[in-house]
């Protein structure tokens, strides 16, 4: 007999790749330097960028695991508005590649011979996949259990 109050499977995943980005966020947080397009963010924005993230991703978390209505709204809304941001983000990465390297290059003098095209095109990809994939497991198997979210 299944327990009314645990939470799915699919749920524990969503939150384990939501604690993912909540994990990158504190990254960021920590290593305050990020290229959003071909934008350098640097210190203090940087920061502020990280834990905006950060604070969404642990109020989805908190909402999900308490089973508030509200949270799956805020959690689809976020998921689906990260697909739109992660392509935006990609195209501009890529059709400012040149661009993004010199930053990275810049910032980080010591790594300069591991930006090169490849690598950073490789990167960017990867980012740009996982993400997607990611945020569109949390929307599908979220939207599979709304039951859930009805106490």
């Amino acid at each position: 007999m299944k327990n009314p109050d645990s939470i799915p499977k699919p749920i524990i995943y969503s939150l384990i790749f939501i604690g993912l980005g909540i994990a990158s966020a504190v990254l960021g947080i920590i290593n305050p330097f990020t290229i959003i397009a071909t934008f350098p963010l640097d210190g203090i924005p940087a920061i502020l960028y990280s834990s905006a993230i950060g604070i969404i991703l642990c109020t989805c978390v908190y909402g999900i695991i308490k089973r508030k209505s509200w949270a799956l709204k805020i959690t689809l809304g976020w998921y689906s508005l990260n697909i739109i941001i992660l392509f935006l983000n990609f195209v501009l990465f890529v059709l400012n590649i040149q661009e993004v390297i010199k930053l990275k290059q810049q910032h980080y003098p010591e790594s300069t011979q591991l930006y090169t095209e490849s690598n950073v095109s490789f990167t960017a990809f990867a980012t740009f996949l996982l993400g997607i994939v990611f945020a569109l497991y949390i929307i599908i198997n979220l939207n599979r259990n709304k039951s859930y979210f009805n106490k």
